[in-house]
């Protein structure tokens, strides 16, 4: 091994998942590495028509994660990752674009590994591909918190008890079909800060619900095959007794 590859390895035995995965899957990894430099402000990867190419593992600096592409405030960070952490493994794992900004924070750089060699990983080291499905639900919880304080927040300025519901709601309801994959919705509720998914049949009528809460008892824990479809992890019997009440 080279005097590279051990300093190296010294760097990633620190940080999950690199600290459980065995040590010839990580010279592996490092073996296709390079490493990337980011000046402060300077966009990573930002939403587009191609799916991301890399996987990013920072480190030293800070990225952050924002809404909004252009003229970014505080108020559109909702991600802040630090040294040893990686990224974005929702859109990797998805083999889509970034939902989100992703601008480092500060001079920033990072680990990169090939999309392809990233796959390949997953295949190889059990402990890393556990980690990546964890992560996916650790962002879903992050979402619905950010998602809760801005509710929260513009419910005391403007908002009270005796507003209509009509007034409150301001997008249309997101929904997915029944056969729709589990990894599919997942993605979808992280892109869209969204606590929930309802699956409907053609008529629009309400046939199963995945919550937050169910993603780790039903999907994290047994570690099930993210390409079933979704309906199979689905609260039914909630909307079959509203639909017989109708």
């Amino acid at each position: 091994m080279s005097a590279i590859h051990a300093a190296q390895l010294v760097f990633f035995t620190k940080h999950a998942p690199f600290d459980r995965m065995e040590p010839a899957h990580l010279v592996w990894m490092l073996e296709r590495m390079s490493l990337g430099y980011y000046a402060e402000g300077e966009v990573i990867v930002l939403p587009g028509k191609d799916a991301v190419d890399r996987f990013w593992v920072i480190k030293q600096g800070m990225v952050h994660g924002e809404q909004n592409v252009a003229n970014a405030t505080d108020a559109d960070t909702w991600l802040e990752l630090a040294e040893g952490e990686c990224f974005p493994l929702g859109a990797l794992l998805a083999n889509r674009p970034v939902a989100s900004v992703y601008r480092a924070g500060m001079d920033t750089f990072c680990y990169e590994l090939p999309v392809a060699d990233f796959h390949t990983l997953l295949g190889m080291s059990a402990p890393f591909r556990d980690f990546c499905t964890r992560r996916i639900a650790n962002l879903l919880e992050h979402s619905k918190q950010v998602i809760q304080a801005q509710y929260t927040q513009s419910g005391a300025e403007q908002q009270s008890l005796a507003s209509p519901l009509s007034a409150i709601i301001r997008r249309a309801p997101i929904t997915c079909s029944p056969q729709t994959s589990v990894r599919e919705v997942l993605e979808k509720m992280h892109e869209s800060s969204i606590g929930s998914m309802v699956a409907v049949d053609d008529a629009g009528r309400p046939l199963g619900i995945l919550t937050l809460p169910d993603v780790l008892a039903r999907i994290v824990l047994p570690q099930i095959d993210l390409a079933q479809p979704v309906i199979g992890v689905m609260t039914t019997q909630t909307l079959d007794f509203a639909r017989r009440a109708e």
